[in-house]
């Protein structure tokens, strides 16, 4: 049997990784490898993969070209799947020398990710890298959504793209499955939840903001990063900062709604999972949710970013309407399974 090879920066928890974490669950190939260009690895990341530990390669060397030469000349793979741009610029380079298929998975929109993570001059530095990649017809390009394809095509030139869906797994995110505890007080009160990196590409101050205006309802928060004390500033009385958790499945169970306030996404896995908890789910105004909202029948309200007035007017009409069947229509499109026969399909082309 031929073998794939996928290619990650690092062996941890993180949005690409969780995608990653979807296809290995999904597919359940013993000719599906893995490896990661940092030496630095979770031992409970690698454990979700569920795969054999011969399919999990670590890299010993300081270089990583060089382990990647040995690694490909072990294996043979037919297929290589990067995730990352440290990842894709070393198998393209490595591709003009051994005869195999790449494929890169976009997880963001590179044009408006790089800019707010990194600032005008370094984020366009690393744009125009990246753009040689894009703009190859001997790399296959994954998007994670059909608008995230239309801007690698219409803005940054790129060829040869399509698009796949992220997936969740649909066993572990599911109600029936959770044992309901008491994470809160004050549980006769509706709970709104956010979950995510507390950077400004994510917008948690907008979600805070908001709760000066809905003090009847209660405000979870879950994450850390560069904006915690920030959102620490907003001291009310129906904020609760809970900060990095591992069971964010447990939270997700016990809340009435699930909020996105975004500035850019690709394709957000906790989305998914809010969708598969059967929530209702508002999220700002930006292109993908756009494209999600216009699945019929879906739950999700859509503000305008930025806005906490208009968020925090979304939030109380959203709770006060009822059959969601958010989990249904996740089970249509975004679970593992279909994410992971969706990959296979390409590798196997």
């Amino acid at each position: 049997m031929s073998n794939y090879l996928v290619v990650t920066s690092e062996f941890k928890f993180s949005g690409p990784n969780n995608v990653i974490n979807s296809l290995f669950n999904g597919c359940e190939c013993d000719y599906l490898h893995i490896t990661a260009l940092r030496k630095k690895y979770s031992d409970n990341y690698i454990e979700s993969l569920n795969i054999s530990k011969e399919n999990v390669h670590f890299q010993k060397s300081n270089y990583s070209l060089f382990y990647l030469v040995s690694l490909i000349r072990r294996l043979r793979p037919i297929v290589i799947n990067t995730h990352g741009i440290r990842a894709d610029l070393l198998i393209f380079i490595l591709s003009f020398f051994f005869s195999f298929k790449q494929i890169s998975t976009i997880h963001n929109l590179p044009d408006q990710d790089y800019i707010l993570r990194y600032g005008n001059w370094i984020g366009n530095l690393i744009l125009k890298i990246h753009s040689v990649l894009f703009r190859s017809q001997r790399v296959k390009k994954i998007a994670v959504s059909k608008y995230s394809k239309d801007n690698l095509i219409n803005n940054l030139c790129a060829k040869n793209v399509d698009y796949i869906y992220n997936g969740v797994d649909s066993d572990k995110y599911n109600p029936l499955n959770i044992v309901k505890g008491h994470l809160f007080p004050n549980n006769n009160r509706k709970k709104v939840l956010f979950c995510g990196h507390l950077t400004d590409i994510k917008d948690p101050l907008t979600f805070v903001k908001s709760a000066y205006i809905n003090t009847n309802i209660d405000y979870i928060l879950l994450g850390s990063g560069p904006l915690l004390n920030c959102v620490k500033e907003y001291n009310y009385e129906n904020v609760y900062i809970m900060g990095r958790v591992n069971n964010v499945v447990d939270y997700l169970h016990q809340v009435d709604l699930f909020v996105m306030p975004s500035k850019t996404e690709g394709m957000p896995m906790a989305f998914i999972e809010a969708m598969l908890m059967n929530l209702p789910i508002v999220c700002s105004d930006i292109p993908i949710f756009k494209e999600l909202s216009s699945i019929d029948n879906i739950s999700v309200s859509l503000f305008k970013q930025g806005d906490e007035n208009d968020l925090s007017e979304k939030i109380k009409t959203r709770l006060d309407m009822n059959n969601v069947s958010n989990r249904d229509i996740a089970l249509k499109y975004f679970t593992a399974r279909i994410m992971a026969k969706r990959y296979l399909d390409f590798f196997n082309e």
